[in-house]
């Protein structure tokens, strides 16, 4: 695990993991797929295999806060 490599980006995407690969893609203006190998590198520094782990990782090494996570997203 290297999480104190994990990049601001990477961390963008995960305060964004409750959304949809496109909403996240649309919110940061990137790609899906660019949105899904952010989450596997992050996946990896964090040694962890899915969104959920991620998040719980997050919070316990003290990288974000609860309140750091965005939960929701108006397509309008």
């Amino acid at each position: 695990m290297d999480y104190k490599k994990i990049s601001q980006r990477e961390l963008q995407v995960l305060r964004l993991a409750a959304l949809e690969n496109s909403d996240i893609a649309k919110i940061l203006n990137i790609g899906k797929t660019t949105v899904k190998q952010y989450f596997e590198r992050a996946f990896v520094k964090l040694g962890v295999t899915n969104r959920r782990q991620a998040i719980i990782k997050v919070l316990r090494l003290g990288l974000m806060k609860p309140e750091q996570f965005i939960l929701g997203y108006s397509k309008e």
